[in-house]
């Protein structure tokens, strides 16, 4: 990895290897200018029996990789409402409100 660009592992081992996995495959895509995940606020999660690992900062979600059953990781133009509604800031969800009205 480059200088710089480290993350603090403080999960489960299996999810942080998911999440560094994730964390390689956006910076290979986005390169080093890219905003960068927050380990804290990333997070592995499970809707409707599929896997997903969601990498945020403290302002918003950067990207979505669903994990596939053979373990690959495929980086989701479109992301679950449920992942955009788990944001560190409220105000990047008002742009969704009408469609969050639907889900709750």
């Amino acid at each position: 990895m480059r200088r710089g660009l480290r993350m603090v592992r403080t999960m489960t081992d299996a999810n942080a290897n998911l999440i560094d996995r994730a964390f390689r495959a956006y910076v290979a895509a986005d390169g080093c200018s890219a905003e960068q995940p927050t380990a804290s606020v990333c997070s592995v999660d499970v809707l409707y029996g599929r896997r997903y690992v969601a990498l945020r900062n403290r302002r918003r979600t950067l990207a979505v990789y669903r994990i596939r059953a053979n373990g690959l990781l495929r980086r989701l133009r479109v992301w679950p409402i449920e992942l955009m509604r788990q944001d560190a800031n409220p105000s990047s969800r008002t742009a969704r409100q009408s469609e969050v009205a639907y889900v709750i």
